[in-house]
């Protein structure tokens, strides 16, 4: 078991006893992005007006992150490839000894970048939302969905040097092709995770259709539970949220953080840019990410929500596991016997 894992374990005990230490987040290296998809949350006027710090500075992030004790480090854009020094970035980060990961759309992962990213991050996950004519449509490019399958290849080459997955945002256009989707891409991918749909009242699922794609999923996720990025809770709180919901299971700002190479530092990717923390006199002041000043309608975001229901509940997450192991149901009596 790798070091940074057992910390992570660590962390979930010292949770537990509510002893609660920044341990994950989330780094914009850049908001500049080659597509233009059409859900994005970030407004198409801030990608174009994005000014790039120097490789220097995005380092001075990374120091303080690693000071205040994440250990799970998630580079980000944006198209975090649209800058040159990525893997200059990566190589110090983990020098720095984060778990590493990356979030890509794709578009720019030939056979060699592929294996330069997997030397360093160790999960790589690609946007897809569907088959060609969704995604296509969806990311408003015409080849979006060649070009990701073919960077899928590229990267399924090096599988064992890096977990390589699917992040796939969750809406009406793409709700009845995400199962076939997952099963099809099972013998390249080593994960796939669900991202229900924000900020658009008009794409939420209809809830017939709903409803069966989240019976399948809770299906796909008790059988391989590897597979499935997300928690069992996670995928199970989907059609409340749909429906209108107010989910706030939020450990924000105290579990996990935002951080943006425009000099701020927030609570969660989804903060109101108004209440954010800027940076002050060049350095990075977590004592003034201050939880208790939160003040949103919850949300149901992977990096946030679904991190905190592992820490919640991180025994129901691991009993789906030991299923598929030998002995599993020897050591899960003896769990369940431990803890009563």
């Amino acid at each position: 078991m790798k070091l940074a894992t057992i910390r992570i374990i660590i962390r979930i005990i010292l949770y537990k006893l509510g002893i609660i230490k920044p341990t994950f987040a989330q780094l914009i290296i850049t908001k500049k992005c080659n597509l233009n998809c059409r859900f994005c949350f970030i407004p198409k006027e801030e990608r174009l007006k994005w000014e790039e710090v120097g490789t220097k500075e995005v380092f001075k992030i990374i120091d303080y992150l690693h000071s205040i004790g994440i250990i799970d480090l998630t580079i980000t854009g944006g198209e975090p490839l649209l800058r040159s020094d990525l893997i200059e970035i990566a190589k110090y980060a983990k020098r720095r000894g984060f778990i590493l990961n990356l979030i890509s759309n794709g578009t720019l992962i030939n056979r060699e970048v592929a294996k330069e990213i997997c030397k360093y991050f160790d999960t790589v996950s690609i946007s897809l939302d569907g088959f060609k004519d969704t995604h296509n449509n969806l990311r408003r490019n015409n080849n979006a969905f060649q070009i990701v399958m073919r960077a899928i290849r590229n990267l399924s080459k090096n599988r064992g040097k890096c977990s390589v997955g699917i992040a796939t945002t969750l809406m009406r256009e793409n709700v009845s092709e995400i199962m076939p989707l997952f099963k099809k891409l099972s013998n390249f991918v080593d994960f796939v995770g669900i991202q229900p749909i924000h900020f658009d009242k008009n794409r939420i699922p209809k809830h017939s259709e709903l409803k069966r794609f989240i019976d399948e999923l809770i299906l796909m996720k008790k059988e391989n539970p590897h597979y499935i990025k997300n928690t069992l809770k996670f995928i199970e709180l989907i059609p409340a949220y749909f429906s209108g919901k107010k989910i706030k299971i939020c450990d924000a700002g105290k579990l996990y953080l935002f951080a943006s190479t425009d000099g701020i530092i927030s609570p969660c990717l989804l903060y109101n840019p108004i209440q954010r923390y800027p940076m002050i006199k060049k350095k990075y002041i977590y004592k003034n990410l201050n939880p208790n000043d939160i003040n949103c309608n919850g949300c149901l975001i992977r990096c946030t929500t679904d991190i905190s229901l592992l820490f919640r509940n991180p025994l129901r997450e691991f009993l789906l596991y030991l299923q598929n192991i030998p002995f599993a149901k020897r050591i899960k009596r003896a769990i369940w016997h431990f803890g009563k």
